[in-house]
């Protein structure tokens, strides 16, 4: 997209060549874009930024006199940090705070001072990289969430939750906020053919957030949309663009009830299945005591020649056997579907024969090897 020199948005006119012009709104572009991938370090943000810096410097940026406040500001404030740490700066992670402010106070005059030169076309290429970066983030998200990926599971979620090119999905929830809303105003506010595009991406970033689950990036989500919004509405000149705000927010806020339903249904099954999967863990290690239990009193009871020897084994089984069928009896009456409960009806069913064959091969044990009884729990 082709932009004018907008002097009359700056604070003096631009007198950079084209060619230079196009090649900072570019790396303005790939500042905003790299701010999205931040599970590795140094981050592609910090370098791509410190390039940056170094070729707006080397191509005319220029330190205002209004800026001057901001950095005297910035400079005292990172100077008290300093000078408050230095007691503690042997203690972890208090070094690279330190540096990290320092670094951060560095980057908010660069972006004061290059944002105040060819302002329009450079906060518009910021905003596309930032979607983008965004968009990158989010998708990877879903894809790893969704397995989509071989290996993306486990590289991009965290603890089951999506992170997409993040390290913590909180932050990723908190990052794609500010995108999801530059996107979601383009929806209520642009031509069609722009609006249905922004409102995929709107969709995406949202979908990512959802999956993030992380409740203050979704309150935070909410409540900046709907002030967003808000604003729009008050601040607009036009009737048919305020019913069409007002419009686009009640099917948002019907969409984002379906989906949140529809995520409320599926953590209810996650959290089901969950709970299936541990009960028939537990199971399968009562069972295992109960086998190793019973294998104890047997061979006791060979090795001692006592009749009835023993006891404390087949007390510690029948507790075994016991805690597998109130387990068994808990997941039938949990399980969501008829297979789930035919297969721990099937456990519960075999454990009370295996409780049964016990009593019988205890009883035999008992009356000796040659009693009735014996005879008849070995046919």
């Amino acid at each position: 997209m082709a932009y004018a020199a907008t002097a009359e948005n700056s604070l003096s006119p631009i007198t950079a060549a084209p060619g230079v012009l196009a090649l900072q709104r570019a790396l303005v572009w790939l500042v905003g874009a790299s701010g999205a991938i931040v599970f590795i370090e140094p981050s592609p943000y910090e370098i791509v930024t410190l390039v940056a810096t170094v070729i707006f410097f080397a191509t005319g940026l220029r330190l205002r006199l209004v800026f001057m406040p901001l950095l005297l500001v910035l400079f005292l404030l990172n100077v008290g940090y300093t000078m408050g740490a230095i007691p503690v700066l042997d203690s972890p992670g208090v070094t690279s705070w330190i540096a990290t402010s320092w670094y951060m106070a560095v980057t908010v005059i660069f972006f004061a001072m290059v944002l105040s030169e060819d302002t329009d076309a450079r906060l518009d290429m910021l905003r596309r990289g930032l979607i983008a970066g965004a968009m990158v983030a989010a998708i990877a998200a879903i894809a790893g969430y969704f397995n989509l990926v071989p290996g993306g599971h486990d590289l991009l979620t965290l603890y089951d939750r999506a992170r997409g090119t993040f390290k913590d999905p909180n932050v990723f929830g908190a990052f794609l906020i500010l995108p999801a809303l530059l996107v979601l105003q383009s929806v209520v506010s642009d031509r069609f053919g722009k609006s249905f595009r922004s409102g995929i991406a709107f969709g995406i970033m949202a979908l990512a957030i959802l999956l993030a689950f992380s409740r203050a990036a979704w309150g935070g989500l909410i409540l900046t949309a709907a002030f967003m919004l808000a604003l729009m509405v008050l601040t607009s000149r036009s009737q048919a663009k305020r019913s069409r705000i007002i419009v686009m927010a009640a099917v948002a806020v019907i969409g984002g009830y379906a989906v949140f339903s529809l995520r409320r249904s599926a953590y209810d099954a996650t959290r089901v299945g969950a709970r299936l999967n541990s009960v028939a863990i537990e199971i399968q290690v009562h069972n295992l005591e109960a086998e190793r239990r019973v294998k104890n009193y047997l061979i006791q009871s060979k090795t001692s020649g006592e009749k009835g020897s023993g006891g404390t084994y087949l007390e510690e089984a029948a507790f075994e056997i016991h805690e597998i069928q109130s387990l068994a009896a808990k997941a039938i009456e949990i399980a969501p579907t008829p297979e789930m409960r035919g297969r721990f009806q099937k456990v519960a069913e075999t454990v009370s024969q295996y409780e049964q064959a016990l009593g019988r091969a205890v009883e035999a044990n008992k009356a000796g090897p040659d009693s009735a009884t014996a005879r008849d729990s070995t046919m």
